[in-house]
């Protein structure tokens, strides 16, 4: 029974191949006709393509009888059968065995590769804990050597500071032994006079002495420009200090020769008040409270010679000293941010001091402290002829035009002069002029 099956199975093999033959023997063909079409007419000798094409049918039909009729004789003999089959069974198990094979050489395959991408993400994983460890650490060094660079630098600071103060104190201790040898060469004998109250001498000596020394710790906390004393080279700090010192003390004393003139506009003394204070204002907030009072000297109670008077009185002269030197040495000390007062002083010369002062003033006729605080801070006044200097949109600020008889296109007029640097002609602040036509 399984000898016929397997007869029927290979009798429609060859039926199938029997078919598609023909297809593929004609599709060869046109393709073949299509692919060298004839360009000149083929003999008439030469036999039509159909009956060519059923001739190669009928070969091969007898072929396929030939080959038919030796499988029919080979499977006759049912030991050649059932070696066949055997074989077919050896050859389709390698064939599975070789599939399984190669699908368990791909799962290896996809294992190591997996396994090989968990060790690198691992890897992967490890060098970034190291190299962020490693930054931290580089970090840590870094932040460290910024620390000991600043503590050296703070430390060679400190070391100027102190040398600074010594020298100011030494100079003070000059000063003072100055005001003793003048005190000592002045000639304070006293006239005897039996109806003098000596007692009441020495206690008004001992009023006076406490009135100064609050007066100056007033001047201390209210940002008044106290005494300077010059130094070799001065911190940033200390400079800025000086300045801010000389310019509260120089605008006093402008609004003391206004008031004195009794002709200046009270609006500019006012507006000179107003800047005064702002200078006072960071003096203030630099400096802080004063420090505490020390003990004036002991009233003398039994003082009965012009020598003990003299004593006392001195006691109380370098008492008042004293404390004034304390008070600079610990203006001398304060730190300030000298970048900040880098810009906020040439703002204050112009805008507080050079634009509120000129509009009270003619351009030509400025005051010569105003030339001081420009030169200060580096700054003058753009030059400017009535009738002469053209006028730049580039440089001038030009308000208005009107008719004139100077040259027209010249400024006629200055409404408010400007400001440029002294080393480079850079304009600062446009002066606001009047046109000619």
């Amino acid at each position: 029974m399984k000898i016929h099956q397997f007869r029927y199975v290979l009798f429609l093999l060859a039926l199938i191949l029997v078919g598609v033959t023909p297809l593929v023997y004609s599709q060869d063909a046109s393709e073949q006709s299509n692919d060298e079409p004839s360009l000149v007419e083929q003999p008439s000798e030469t036999l039509n393509p159909l009956e060519s094409h059923v001739n190669s049918l009928e070969k091969q039909i007898t072929e396929l009888k030939h080959e038919l009729s030796a499988l029919q004789d080979s499977l006759d003999n049912p030991f050649q059968t059932y070696a066949m089959i055997f074989g077919a069974i050896i050859v389709l198990t390698i064939v599975v065995m070789f599939f399984l094979s190669m699908r368990k050489i791909r799962q290896l395959q996809n294992e190591f590769e997996n396994s090989e991408r968990g060790w690198q993400n691992r890897l992967n994983e490890i060098n970034q804990r190291w190299e962020g460890q490693l930054k931290h650490i580089r970090r840590q060094g870094k932040d460290n050597t910024e620390k000991i660079e600043e503590t050296v630098s703070n430390y060679s600071q400190l070391h100027d500071e102190q040398k600074n103060f010594q020298n100011a104190l030494s100079k003070l201790g000059n000063r003072l032994d100055g005001f003793e040898l003048t005190l000592m060469n002045l000639d304070l004998d006293k006239v005897p006079d039996e109806t003098v109250d000596e007692q009441l001498q020495l206690e008004g000596i001992s009023q006076e002495t406490r009135t100064q020394v609050e007066s100056l710790v007033q001047t201390y906390e209210n940002g008044e420009p106290i005494d300077w004393i010059d130094i070799e080279d001065p911190t940033p700090s200390q400079t800025t200090l000086q300045i801010l010192n000389w310019m509260a003390r120089s605008i006093e004393d402008w609004e003391d020769d206004l008031e004195q003139s009794g002709t200046a506009n009270p609006e500019l003394i006012q507006t000179l008040g107003y800047g005064n204070q702002v200078i006072k204002d960071k003096l203030k907030e630099i400096r802080g409270p004063a420090p505490p009072v020390p003990e004036p000297p002991e009233l003398e109670t039994d003082v009965n010679t012009d020598a003990a008077y003299n004593e006392f009185q001195n006691k109380c002269i370098a008492y008042v000293s004293r404390y004034e030197g304390l008070l600079i040495g610990l203006q001398l000390g304060c730190e300030i941010e000298a970048k900040e007062y880098d810009q906020f002083i040439p703002h204050f010369v112009k805008d507080r001091l050079f634009n509120s002062v000129a509009r009270f003033v003619k351009s030509a006729q400025l005051p010569e402290q105003l030339d001081e605080y420009l030169r200060l801070v580096g700054y003058e006044v753009v030059p400017i002829e009535i009738g002469k200097t053209q006028a730049d949109a580039r440089i001038h600020e030009i308000q208005s035009s009107q008719q004139t008889n100077d040259e027209p296109g010249t400024v006629v007029e200055v409404i408010l002069p400007g400001l440029q640097r002294i080393d480079n002609g850079e304009i600062i602040q446009k002066p606001v002029v009047i046109r000619g036509e």
